[in-house]
């Protein structure tokens, strides 16, 4: 029997590496692959220079890791038995207690660890009075929930919250400079034991679309007293619950690349009746959070089709949300002109950049 098991092992291994060269060349088994977000390279081009600095191998072997057949089966198969035998997931997430998952940036901003200095809060302030005296059209900013304090008792650590935080220096520059914002993390805290279903979904990353729901009514309210104008609108008229997450309501869960997919909590989706009203033109510059005013179509039925979304001050998108290419190449005239208002979203970890870079590049152009 001794003598028999490297002949086991050899044919084994050989099947494997046969396997492994058929569903590469002829692909007869469909695979999942991994998700979330991930890099799978290109393959490198072979110069002297890449050669002799090591770039190049280091280039084709990370695409050859990620183009290899069966790579992303066996990632999945060593994530799962890592969180079974000892409760760790594989990714740059947290998780928390009852398998709560969090980004530690948004913890790192609640406990104040990404806190900017005076020097670029000054600055800050200089630029965003600067552009007030340049630009006469009404800023709004919209600060979004904190995932961390909203579930702060599921938190894997005790965590402190800090008592200066860059959305509280922030604000207080907005309050001297008299211009309006909505603190929706005090809100949704302020609501959450009282609310039936959930504001913040436990494996997602923003607002749960309910939570959408509800704070995009509130956004509406705010650009009804901001523009003195009466804002196409919606209700609710009435509410789906299910298991089965939609939109953005578990997207922290690809990442996870398990075998298996964990099962989110009953979670709400309203149902939504629009009224016509007056449509206004608005810029708004924003991270993800906006994309769940397009799940439940705001952004479509409520605001002028002229009006626009810069995506982290990079890319632009309609009210469609067709992506019509980078900032950078609409000029600052074109891209503010007949704008009835500028709506800045920003979540507490976009808050080291803030306003994502938008009021000092268009100062500079």
């Amino acid at each position: 029997m001794k003598n028999l098991l490297p002949k086991y092992f050899l044919s084994l291994f050989t099947l494997a590496i046969i396997l492994v060269w058929v569903q590469q060349w002829l692909g007869p088994i469909k695979l999942a692959g991994l998700q979330g977000a991930y890099d799978p390279g290109n393959w490198p081009a072979l110069t002297k220079s890449s050669w002799f600095s090591g770039s190049y191998q280091a280039r084709a072997d990370h695409y050859l890791k990620h183009h290899t057949a069966f790579n992303g089966e066996l990632v999945r198969f060593r994530n799962q038995s890592d969180y079974v035998l000892f409760g760790s997931i594989n990714t740059m997430l947290v998780l928390g207690k009852d398998h709560y998952l969090f980004d530690p940036s948004y913890i790192d901003a609640r406990e104040g660890k990404d806190l900017a200095n005076d020097r670029v809060v000054g600055e800050s302030a200089n630029m965003l009075h600067f552009f007030r005296s340049k630009i006469s059209t009404p800023l709004l900013f919209i600060f979004v929930p904190n995932k961390a304090d909203f579930y702060s008792e599921y938190l894997p650590q005790p965590s402190i919250p800090a008592k200066v935080t860059n959305r509280i220096q922030y604000q207080k520059l907005l309050q001297q400079s008299a211009i309006p914002y909505i603190d929706f993390d005090k809100w949704f805290l302020s609501v959450k034991d009282t609310s039936e279903w959930p504001l913040v979904p436990k494996y997602g990353a923003h607002w749960s679309t309910l939570g959408a729901a509800y704070a995009g009514d509130s956004l509406i309210k705010k650009l009804n007293w901001l523009l003195g104008a009466d804002v196409s609108d919606y209700r609710i008229t009435g509410i789906d619950t299910t298991s089965d997450a939609r939109f953005q309501d578990d997207d922290y869960l690809p990442s996870l690349n398990l075998m298996t997919r964990w099962k989110s909590p009953a979670l709400a989706y309203p149902d939504l009746q629009f009224r016509d009203g007056n449509k206004p033109n608005l810029l708004f510059i924003s991270d993800s959070f906006i994309w769940n005013f397009y799940d439940i179509g705001m952004m479509q039925n409520c605001f002028n089709q002229k009006s626009h979304v810069v995506y982290y001050n990079k890319t632009i998108f309609d009210m469609q949300r067709n992506n019509l290419g980078p900032a950078d190449k609409i000029s600052s005239e074109n891209l503010l002109e007949n704008r009835d208002a500028i709506v800045i979203i920003t979540s507490d970890p976009s808050l080291k950049d803030f306003a994502f870079g938008f009021l000092k590049l268009q100062l500079n152009k």
